[in-house]
């Protein structure tokens, strides 16, 4: 049973916009162990959410998306350690759109950009599952999960969390045992490239 027992981590961010020049706003994760066998969750070992404040304005586009202001940044800071420290800690790094979330946080921390990051997004046939698209908002939809606010950060986080441990149709097995299976498709597949954010 020891053996079987993973850490991961799923992360989501919201920033002020979708362009090269734009930056991360908020930023959230939560850490967990799991049986990668059967794709229970053991525990919760931290839930952390925090605002950054940029150096450019925030858009109106992504402000009318996640509701976040410059009054709500203004002075406030990502706490590093404890980041890069549950980071590292993780065995592997979930995100729904992997690309994006990555960009963003590897752009504030390079050291972290070659962890093992699996995109949520692109490497469960959601389709097949039923759900009509690959976007959270979708695929919460069609499970009836509601985790809070959506668009930001540490409710998509948990709503990421809670969507992967529904069960495939075609293996009966929640989603998280086959994506802790394939490490080398999931690895080489999606190495990065900054793709549409989809909600």
């Amino acid at each position: 049973m020891k053996n079987s027992i993973e850490i991961g981590l799923v992360l989501d961010t919201e920033t002020t916009g979708l362009r090269s020049s734009d930056e991360l706003i908020e930023y959230a994760h939560v850490m967990f162990s799991y049986d990668k066998a059967s794709g229970e969750v053991v525990d919760i070992l931290d839930e952390y959410c925090e605002f950054r404040e940029p150096s450019v304005p925030i858009g109106r586009t992504a402000q009318k998306v996640n509701g976040i202001s410059m009054d709500m940044v203004r002075g406030r800071f990502l706490d590093e350690t404890r980041i890069a420290g549950a980071m590292l800690a993780a065995r592997k790094i979930y995100a729904h759109n992997m690309g994006f979330d990555r960009r963003f946080v590897s752009g504030l921390y390079p050291g972290l950009q070659n962890l093992h990051w699996v995109c949520t997004m692109s490497n469960i046939n959601w389709l097949a599952q039923g759900v009509r698209s690959r976007k959270l908002d979708d695929i919460l939809s069609f499970y009836g999960i509601s985790d809070g606010a959506r668009h930001r950060a540490l409710d998509d986080a948990k709503g990421t969390l809670s969507a992967i441990q529904r069960r495939d149709v075609q293996t009966g097995l929640p989603h998280i045992v086959a994506l802790a299976k394939n490490r080398k498709k999931l690895l080489t597949q999606y190495p990065g490239v900054m793709e549409p954010r989809q909600c």
